[in-house]
């Protein structure tokens, strides 16, 4: 009974041990695992800035080919303007002052028109007597002042396109 019992506390001893070492094997994989974790996890990290960089890099290509074709219709448009500069003919320069000469007297025309209006409403408002034809006197003034603006942008418009053709 004595070698039972002493078998019995060898085999729990050597249980123990087996125990304690499959523990520590244990313990020791699960540092192991928790070690890849973490390098898995700084990898992914890594990975994702690497894509971004890339991203980015990518980006920063395309905007600059962008950019340089930007540059390139810049020069075509600059190199058309100059062309239609050049292409102007001395004809098309004298209907353009024709033009602006006849706008130029409509304008004058039509200040004189706003003029005259301007001095029977402020009699007819001084007056006060008829209200009707005053309401008409204004109505055709402000037409006129819209018309004398038109026509001033216009002639604007013609001085700078002449100006732009002649240099």
């Amino acid at each position: 009974m004595a070698r039972l019992e002493i078998a019995r506390t060898q085999l729990c001893s050597s249980m123990n041990d087996a125990s304690m070492s499959r523990k520590d094997e244990l313990e020791e994989t699960q540092a192991e695992l928790m070690d890849m974790t973490a390098k898995a996890k700084s990898q992914a990290r890594e990975i994702q800035s690497l894509k971004q960089k890339l991203d980015d890099r990518s980006k920063s290509e395309s905007i600059k080919s962008l950019k340089l074709r930007v540059k390139e219709l810049e020069e075509e448009i600059h190199l058309l303007k100059w062309d239609a500069r050049n292409n102007m003919t001395l004809e098309d320069s004298d209907k353009i002052r024709h033009e602006n000469g006849l706008l130029r007297q409509a304008n004058r025309q039509l200040k004189l028109d706003r003029n005259s209006l301007n001095e029977r409403l402020n009699s007819i408002l001084t007056d006060k007597t008829s209200s009707r034809s005053a309401r008409v006197l204004r109505d055709r003034n402000n037409a006129l002042k819209g018309e004398v603006e038109r026509l001033t942008t216009r002639i604007h418009r013609l001085e700078e396109s002449i100006s732009r053709y002649a240099v």
